[in-house]
């Protein structure tokens, strides 16, 4: 995790952003289900991030893969 994205300066300097680490490297945080339109319509507002399809493991031992 690094705050490596340009933010709003006097507000919010800087945004969170997930970067390459090592293999055992950990980000725990919310993973949710949308609708594709819906996925849409945020990359349309939450524009300059590179999305890259990975694997996710829930505190119960699930397997989800998502953006």
């Amino acid at each position: 995790m690094s705050f490596s994205v340009k933010g709003i300066p006097l507000a919010e300097p800087a945004f969170a952003n997930a970067v390459k680490g090592e293999p055992t490297d950990e980000i725990h945080g919310v993973c949710f289900a949308m609708p594709a339109e819906d996925v849409e319509k945020l990359d349309k507002v939450e524009s300059g991030y590179d999305k890259i399809e990975c694997e996710f493991e829930g505190y119960d031992g699930r397997k989800l893969t998502g953006f």
